[in-house]
C-alpha cells in the first residue's frame, strides 16, 4: 500500500510547505503562478517551493462550458513537473478536480522553470480552488 508523505520535513516522503487559495478568473483570463514566490501560507510565512510534490486544482463552477486548463503552458519559465514538456495541460470540466502526487517531487527552478498556468477557457467568469504541497529544498 502506497503512503503519501505528509510528515513534516524536507527529505523524501516529507513536506514542509503548503499553500492554498480560492481564485476567480474572467472568461479567457489566466493565472501564471510563480511557484518559487507563490505568496504566504496561512501563518504569514513566505512559501518558496524548490520541490513540488502535490498539485490539487478544483473547478468550483457548475455552469456548462465553464472549463479550466492546468499545466505547463505559461508564457515564460514553464514549470514542467508532471507535464514533462512545455505547452502540456489538462482540462477541468465544471466541478472536476485534478490531483497529482509524487513523494519524490518535481524541481521548481526559480526564474527558470517556476510558472504554472491556470486558465479559464470558458465563456463565463469562474472560480477554482488550488492546493500546492512541497518542500523548501
Amino acid at each position: 500500500r502506497q503512503t503519501w508523505g505528509f510528515t513534516d520535513g524536507v527529505l523524501g516522503n516529507q513536506n514542509d510547505l503548503v499553500w492554498s487559495d480560492r481564485r476567480n478568473l474572467a472568461a479567457g483570463a489566466f493565472d501564471d503562478l510563480v511557484l518559487s514566490a507563490i505568496g504566504n501560507d496561512v501563518f504569514g510565512n513566505a512559501v518558496v517551493f524548490v520541490t513540488l510534490t502535490g498539485i490539487i486544482v478544483r473547478n468550483t463552477s457548475a455552469g456548462v462550458g465553464d472549463t479550466f486548463t492546468v499545466g505547463s503552458n505559461a508564457g515564460a519559465n514553464q514549470f514542467l513537473g508532471p507535464f514533462n514538456v512545455g505547452g502540456i495541460f489538462v482540462t477541468l470540466d465544471p466541478e472536476a478536480c485534478y490531483c497529482i502526487w509524487s513523494n519524490i517531487g518535481w524541481a521548481v527552478g526559480a526564474g527558470a522553470t517556476d510558472q504554472m498556468r491556470i486558465q479559464n477557457t470558458g465563456a463565463n467568469p469562474a472560480t477554482y480552488d488550488i492546493l500546492l504541497i512541497g518542500r523548501s529544498v
